[in-house]
């Protein structure tokens, strides 16, 4: 679950002087505090000196606007009193469920011929059956049952042709 906006404000606060050390935040939490920064109600310190956000062990502590500010959000109702978060302490985020991936199935590849088995694979005629041997990878061991005679498969042509012809002729 990622931190809003006034949840990150009320970690700010309930840290007290100690601050919140800006590298430990969360993303979305640094998000809030860059708009905090730039509205001026927290300031990134190191010891005694204000630095950027970005400086190393940078910690991010409220202002005395940030005070004034709090109080106004204290009472409107958005969050709890600043002496309550103070006493609270600081609060951790909470941690998202992280939900594990799947092992995806790795698919096997397919094999392409190359040009010398696709023109060593034997091209059955037509009318042909033809059964697989076990072992048969690339359809190089066909058995083949019945083969049907060329002369007969052109004579076949021939009368189609001619009877195609006198369609068109007549």
């Amino acid at each position: 679950m990622s931190m809003t906006y006034l949840d990150t404000f009320a970690a700010v606060i309930s840290s007290g002087e100690q601050g919140v050390a800006y590298a430990t935040m969360t993303r979305a939490m640094k998000v809030h505090v860059r708009s905090l920064h730039t509205e001026g109600v927290v300031a990134a310190f190191v010891g005694d000196e204000t630095v950027g956000l970005d400086g190393e062990g940078a910690v991010i502590c409220l202002t005395a606007d940030g005070q004034a500010y709090a109080d106004c959000l204290a009472e409107g109702g958005l969050i709890q009193p600043r002496e309550t978060l103070q006493e609270q302490g600081p609060s951790k985020p909470k941690r998202r469920k992280t939900t594990r991936r799947r092992k995806s199935t790795v698919s096997r590849r397919r094999t392409v011929p190359t040009p010398s088995e696709s023109v060593e694979s034997p091209v059955l005629p037509k009318g042909a059956s033809a059964r697989r041997v076990p072992g048969n990878q690339h359809g190089d061991q066909l058995k083949v049952d019945e083969v049907v005679d060329q002369a007969a498969e052109i004579e076949d042509l021939k009368r189609k042709v001619s009877a195609l012809m006198a369609v068109l002729t007549a």
